[in-house]
């Protein structure tokens, strides 16, 4: 039976419409962009978007990197993700954004737009993996991590790292990490970008940097900081800051901070616009 508008047989229209659904997926690949939707992920807020991710997170690194691109939806996940070398796993927040309807009625949540990842993996098990690895010069850029399973009226359930950050250089770009138990472990890797980044971990939100090396930062003169915190706690331990420059920024909203065994060019710079002292211990300072 043909089609009384077009003449095409069912079957011929399916056909073609398979055809050009291929030829969009293999014209995206082509320009190093990989659509998550393309490999499998549903975004419905049910069903385990784990496998498909990955799969597309290896085709990019396959490929020798790229973009792998979620667009808006409540993606589900029952396992964890590693962003291999030079691959970005990329949700629609050019910026971070703001999910305050948890406690506010009537203000966005978190599944009401954009790209969210629902976290469920490792529930009371605070030392198992992280929910996403990011290894050498990955990054993870434009998502909401949301932990669905916890429940404001309870004491908060244990989980590990929402970010593990391994290797060299990985980045941290306009994430929001909503609920987490533990933020971002930064503590094993050399070098790093974390910025617009914000949330209400329920223990650790302590960024941590330990055993990195600073360099060539505020190239402009400009009075940038090699590190700059917004919210949250801070640890700076054992790092080594190569030029005489501002070396930290804490502003209002941290609430806790502590710089200890450091080397510095020249003396410690460090500008503390929160309302807390701030600890400064055993550092050195090179002239």
């Amino acid at each position: 039976m043909q089609n009384a508008k077009t003449g095409m047989k069912p079957i011929t229209a399916a056909l073609l419409a398979l055809i050009g659904a291929t030829f969009l997926a293999a014209a995206a690949a082509s320009q190093n962009l990989y659509p998550v939707r393309d490999f499998g992920a549903k975004g419905d807020g049910q069903a385990d978007d784990t496998v498909a991710f990955q799969k597309t997170l290896d085709a990019a690194k396959e490929a020798g990197g790229g973009v792998v691109y979620a667009p808006r939806g409540n993606y589900f996940f029952a396992g964890h993700l590693t962003v291999p070398p030079a691959v970005t796993l990329r949700g629609v927040w050019e910026s971070v954004p703001s999910n305050v309807g948890l406690r506010n009625r009537g203000a966005a949540k978190p599944t009401d737009d954009g790209t969210t990842f629902l976290v469920t993996e490792n529930q009371d098990k605070e030392e198992g993996t992280g929910f996403i690895t990011l290894r050498d010069n990955s990054t993870l850029k434009g998502v909401v991590l949301y932990y669905p399973n916890q429940n404001p009226s309870e004491e908060p359930k244990p989980y590990p790292y929402s970010i593990a950050r391994r290797g060299k250089n990985p980045a941290v770009l306009a994430v929001e990490l909503l609920n987490p138990y533990n933020g971002i472990d930064a503590a094993h890797h050399e070098r790093h970008l974390i910025r617009d980044v914000s949330g209400q971990p329920l223990r650790r939100g302590t960024v941590g940097f330990s055993d990195c090396t600073f360099v060539q930062w505020d190239q402009k003169r400009e009075g940038g900081h090699a590190i700059q915190a917004q919210s949250g706690k801070i640890l700076v331990s054992g790092c080594e800051f190569r030029e005489d420059k501002p070396q930290i920024e804490l502003g209002e909203g941290v609430r806790q901070a502590a710089v200890s065994d450091n080397i510095f060019s020249g003396k410690p710079r460090v500008t503390n616009r929160s309302k807390i002292p701030v600890t400064l211990n055993s550092n050195i300072c090179e002239p």
